[in-house]
């Protein structure tokens, strides 16, 4: 895949978070989780693939922990020249020992591939929440990667 994308056979592509978001939700098995966007109309500038990333995460929220997931919500804000769009879930959240390594080619919640799928085009994550009070993960988006349409 990298190979594709270092020798320009993948090109990443303006794409509307809200869009990509629904449609990735619109692909998860049966669930009983509500599902908030709270998104505006944002663009990124992301691999072909950002839908997969963001499938991944919500997968992610309603299969991990010991708790069902029963609310998600995501919102977005910038912050001086970045944009974060915040994927927040009421589950059990991520202990704190597992944070530094939850995005590793080796961590057995697969969760690398998101990681490198943003990253090609300078779009980082971060887990953030406090165990015992659900995940938030942070997107953060460069400014050059981001946009508001016009209309």
């Amino acid at each position: 895949m990298r190979a594709l994308q270092d020798r320009g056979l993948i090109a990443p592509e303006w794409q509307p978070v809200r869009k990509v978001f629904s449609d990735a939700v619109a692909l998860l098995p049966s669930h009983h989780t509500d599902i908030v966007m709270d998104l505006g109309d944002i663009e990124v500038f992301a691999d072909p693939l950002f839908s997969r990333a963001c499938y991944r995460l919500l997968d992610f929220s309603l299969r991990s922990g010991t708790a069902p997931v029963r609310r998600i919500r995501l919102t977005a804000k910038v912050n001086g020249d970045t944009l974060h769009i915040l994927f927040e879930d009421d589950g059990c959240g991520i202990m704190d020992h597992e944070k530094a390594t939850l995005f590793d080619l080796d961590h057995p919640q697969g969760l690398y591939i998101i990681r490198e799928l943003l990253g090609y085009t300078g779009i980082g994550i971060s887990e953030t929440g406090a165990h015992g009070r659900g995940c938030t993960f942070d997107i953060s988006v460069p400014k050059d990667k981001f946009r508001f349409p016009a209309g």
